[in-house]
């Protein structure tokens, strides 16, 4: 499976690209493909795995946590929310909002009060950092820079990001938890520049697309963040399309946010929401299946 990540070794001759993933995504992809229960992969199964969002942080993170001899109250309440969660970074899930503050805060306390900054700027090399070191006690990392005259420990750190995760998400969804949701805070923004400037102003904000996605970091539905600009989608699939080899007018394809590059038009945004809710549209292959479908026709003409 490819998902960014090397397929060839190092000896391999040619540059395919300058840094490649770890292939958390493409683990999970063979994963999901090596479980299918019948191996035979249907349009369906493919739209499936496109909008897979199993977040694999899940695997080592938890296991640190419920280690944790947790006494402080707001720490016990996050854990036990946490325990509800089925892993999956959904739109609507409470606890997936959690868990990805949860992962923020624990970056901050554990690598940017030394660093600076996340040198990774987000990606699967904060995965596979972390979880290097999730388990080890001594380590530099765990002490917190600010705090001058107190050693912490991992076990301090990891109870007090999930205490400062709990107090985030009530500063931005309210005190009840079960009306927080992953998209709330997860917006992808789809931000068109017509006249090539590098700031918004007011006239370039009509072109700004925004939407609450799934997904998140190294998932297969991959909206990825940066600890840098907590949640805020900063990689997205600019496209989906899933090929129907056996009627190629049954292809189906997705283009966010929409046809148009005029934000008057009515085909401007209209595919956003599918796109965020991993939906398709049929895209017709050949000549009859195009004509059948046609509503307008674009016809650019020289001005001379």
């Amino acid at each position: 499976v490819s998902a960014n990540n090397a397929i060839v070794d190092q000896n391999y001759p040619y540059p395919l690209i300058d840094v490649y993933s770890y292939g958390y995504r493409a683990r999970r992809i063979e994963t999901l493909i090596q479980t299918d229960e019948d191996g035979i992969f249907t349009m369906e199964d493919m739209r499936r795995i496109q909008g897979d969002t199993y977040n694999q942080k899940i695997e080592f993170l938890m296991p640190a946590l419920e280690a944790l001899p947790l006494t402080d109250p707001i720490a016990q309440e996050a854990l036990a929310f946490l325990r509800l969660w089925d892993g999956r970074n959904d739109i609507d899930s409470p606890q997936a909002a959690l868990f990805e503050a949860l992962w923020y805060q624990l970056l901050q306390l554990a690598i940017v009060d030394d660093l600076g900054s996340v040198p990774a700027g987000g990606g699967d090399l904060e995965w596979y950092l972390v979880s290097m070191f999730i388990d080890v006690d001594a380590l530099p990392l765990w002490d917190n820079r600010n705090t001058l005259d107190i050693v912490e420990t991992r076990q301090d750190i990891l109870t007090q990001a999930l205490i400062e995760a709990w107090n985030q998400l009530v500063a931005l969804l309210g005190d009840d938890p079960q009306a927080w949701s992953w998209g709330a805070i997860h917006m992808a923004h789809f931000v068109g520049r017509p006249f090539g400037n590098d700031t918004l102003g007011e006239i370039d904000r009509r072109f700004v697309v925004s939407v609450p996605t799934g997904g998140g970091d190294s998932i297969v539905n991959a909206t990825g963040w940066t600890a840098n600009d907590p949640f805020n989608v900063r990689v997205l699939p600019s496209m989906r399309q899933i090929y129907s080899l056996a009627d190629w007018d049954a292809t189906l394809r997705i283009n966010p946010p929409g046809q148009s590059g005029d934000p008057r038009s009515l085909y401007y945004r209209d595919q956003v929401e599918m796109w965020a809710n991993v939906d398709y549209r049929i895209a017709p292959f050949s000549q009859e299946a195009i004509k059948a479908t046609t509503h307008y026709i674009l016809v650019l003409v020289p001005a001379s």
